[in-house]
């Protein structure tokens, strides 16, 4: 009986961490896709995000709602780093998500990994207002004893 809990403790943990391509899989945001609609990516605003040594810079994002934003995340370290940040993923709407180049799946991120060097781009219109963190967390059910920072959403 003890096995089978410790076993049903470790799954519950570790849902959320498990990465395809550099993704983790979240939720999706109900009826994203109207949100989509028409979007010119080109004009889209890009903001680059760069961690390193422990740091995100900028910490703070700030997103107008309804508008379409390409978020450019690099990391400039040589070991792994994350940027987790579910509740924020659950506020947009992702168009696609990227790393180095190659569109990756799922299409309803909770995160991004990222081997050092990479870079993962995330194309996503800002949907819900509110403020949500994000962390370099590798597991989503400890605290963030890294780098981490916060995206606002302003409301028009």
């Amino acid at each position: 009986m003890g096995r089978l809990l410790l076993a049903a403790l470790i799954a519950v943990m570790t849902v959320g961490c498990v990465a395809w391509d550099g993704v983790y899989a979240g939720k999706c945001m109900p009826d994203a896709a109207p949100h989509l609609e028409g979007v010119d990516w080109e004009a889209a605003e890009t903001i680059d995000i760069r961690i390193r040594q422990d740091e995100f810079a900028p910490m703070v994002l700030t997103l107008n709602q309804g508008r379409a934003y390409v978020l450019r995340l690099t990391n400039a370290d040589d070991g792994t780093r994350h940027f987790r940040a579910a509740e924020f993923f659950e506020s947009v709407a992702v168009a696609a998500v990227s790393v180095d180049g190659a569109e990756t799946a799922p299409a309803c991120p909770a995160g991004v990994r990222l081997a050092g060097g990479e870079t993962a781009e995330l194309r996503i219109v800002a949907v819900r207002d509110g403020r949500y963190p994000f962390d370099d967390s590798a597991l989503p059910v400890l605290p963030a004893l890294g780098a981490s920072g916060a995206v606002a959403i302003r409301a028009p």
